[in-house]
């Protein structure tokens, strides 16, 4: 539990900022794919280190390699906080987002290390719950800060909590070192497995459905729709982050029961559905017009975030399990992918052709991804390890 709220407290650097993206557009007087270029540096930083991160955990050790975090984070958010141009403020962003990628990769680590064998899916869920739970507070906290205080009074308390971050997984750390590193069983199908033909397919399909739900995430709901609601419905921070608090609730809240359609159905069609879902969802803010019709968009794109976890377990159902790290690597690396050039992308395209055009071009973009995933993605039933292997593997599900 203390590594889930020392990284609940270390990701307010990712979206505490959210909602006071236009008052920094009017500070630093950029244009919109400037200030698209602001969101951009901080998953830029997280992609540039989701390869090399377990070279590093391997080598540095969780505590060296989550004091460097740390101060890469809290350093960087004091940078940001006087920062006296908009390319200092972007450097910073940069450092800030090395420094939460470092301890994203520590504590999933150290999870994953704690954990029992029977119980490391569900101890696992807690950074997922711990990084929906910032989503949803802190564009709140930051809007609320902004307010009263400015933008740069957001990056202070980023680094405040970094300390607080700090002190509570300290403990937790020297633990983890005293914990012999997990050992796999031999599998013989780890040897005679590779990834071509089918798999592959599947594998791809599902990366792109990662990557073109994070565009939507961080290219319309953080980038875009900000500028639209303050632009185009007139409404303030806290009014602007309200509505992405509720997004974020809607969709804690429905995770749960998401991962269980998932399991009992089919992840190829919760995702697909899930894809769709969020399409509508954008496509609804073209009918808002004040801050009443504003929430009832918001609820409804955040319905549509019920297929995260049936996206990790296609993925992991794909491999034998002594690959499934490499395999949620590269579901790490889609994530900020798609973070780090959603916001270049929408916001380009908003510079150029208006909040109407981006707006279906972003729901087009996540309808290509559901039937990218309906034709390619495997109608895998079940999270049995397995009967996925075996069918990996080439053996149809059948044992001999």
């Amino acid at each position: 539990m203390l590594l889930s709220v020392a990284i609940f407290l270390a990701l307010a650097a990712g979206n505490i900022l959210t909602p006071l993206l236009p008052r920094i557009q009017q500070e630093f007087g950029i244009t919109y794919a400037t200030a698209g270029l602001l969101v951009s540096a901080f998953g830029f930083a997280r992609l540039s280190l989701d390869l090399p991160a377990g070279f590093l955990q391997e080598r540095l050790g969780g505590r060296l390699l989550a004091t460097i975090g740390f101060v890469l984070l809290i350093s960087a958010s004091v940078v940001c906080a006087v920062a006296p141009t908009f390319g200092v403020l972007v450097a910073g962003r940069v450092g800030m987002g090395l420094g939460s990628s470092i301890l994203s990769v520590v504590v999933l680590t150290g999870l994953s290390e704690l954990a029992p064998s029977n119980a490391r899916a569900r101890v696992l869920a807690l950074y997922t719950m711990a990084n929906n739970a910032a989503i949803g507070f802190f564009p709140v906290v930051g809007g609320v800060l902004g307010l009263m205080w400015g933008w740069r009074s957001t990056m202070i308390l980023c680094g405040v909590l970094g300390v607080l971050s700090a002190m509570l997984l300290a403990p937790v750390l020297r633990r983890i070192k005293a914990t012999p590193p997990s050992r796999h069983d031999g599998d013989s199908t780890t040897a005679t497995f590779s990834l071509k033909g089918p798999v592959l397919l599947a594998m791809g399909a599902v990366y792109f459905g990662v990557v073109v739900n994070m565009i939507n995430r961080h290219g319309f709901r953080n980038t875009t729709l900000p500028l639209f609601a303050s632009e185009e419905l007139g409404l303030n921070e806290v009014a602007i982050a309200s509505g992405i608090t509720l997004m974020a609730v809607v969709g804690l809240v429905i995770a749960i029961p998401g991962g269980a359609l998932g399991d009992r159905w089919s992840r190829r069609g919760v995702i697909a559905a899930g894809l769709v879902m969020l399409a509508i969802g954008d496509i609804a803010f073209l009918g808002a017009g004040n801050y009443a019709t504003f929430l009832v968009a918001a609820f409804v794109l955040g319905l549509g975030d019920f297929f995260s976890s049936s996206q990790t377990a296609a993925l992991t159902e794909t491999v034998p399990p002594q690959l499934r790290g490499r395999v949620l690597g590269g579901y790490r690396f889609a994530v900020d992918l798609g973070a780090t050039i959603g916001p270049l992308l929408l916001a380009g395209l908003l510079q150029f052709g208006g909040y109407q055009l981006t707006i279906l071009a972003a729901a087009g973009l996540l309808l290509l991804a559901a039937a990218t995933v309906r034709l390619g993605a495997t109608p895998s039933r079940t999270a049995d390890p397995e009967l996925s292997q075996r069918a990996a593997v080439g053996e149809g599900g059948r044992q001999r």
